[in-house]
């Protein structure tokens, strides 16, 4: 179901994703989001967005034996960050074609938006999925 378009459906949604990915057995799940009035993001690009973080969470719960995932919203002048970095070691090895991440779909939703979208290391051996997500004309602070 298609997430509240509205300002700040993004972050209740987010939030509520990591609520109920955090269970007793499995890795933390911590998400920080910087305070904002407005995200300025189109309704696709929140849809997108989510997708992507939801895809990145579900890889690094199920492929990265991570004791820790975190996920930041960072909202700056020109661009929204999201970033899923987690400490584990599974993705590391992970190419863009890697079968099952759905790495590819990431990277297309990304690019729907005009996003950058990397896959960078964290800390000794885990990994960070981030887009950087440019803001809307007119919608910027």
């Amino acid at each position: 179901s298609p997430i509240g378009a509205s300002e700040g459906g993004l972050i209740t949604a987010l939030r509520d994703l990591v609520f109920r990915l955090n269970a007793p057995s499995g890795p933390t799940v911590d998400i920080y989001v910087s305070e904002v009035s407005r995200l300025g993001l189109s309704p696709a690009a929140t849809e997108h967005l989510y997708r992507i973080a939801q895809e990145a969470l579900s890889n690094a719960l199920k492929h990265a034996h991570a004791n820790a995932i975190k996920v930041t919203l960072n909202v700056e002048p020109e661009r929204v960050r999201l970033e899923i970095c987690d400490d584990g070691q599974g993705l590391k090895d992970a190419g863009p074609h890697s079968p099952g991440l759905g790495l590819r779909t990431m990277q297309y939703r990304a690019s729907m938006m005009g996003a950058r979208f990397e896959i960078s290391p964290y800390g000794r051996n885990g990994t960070c999925v981030i887009c950087d997500c440019p803001r809307a004309e007119g919608q910027r602070a």
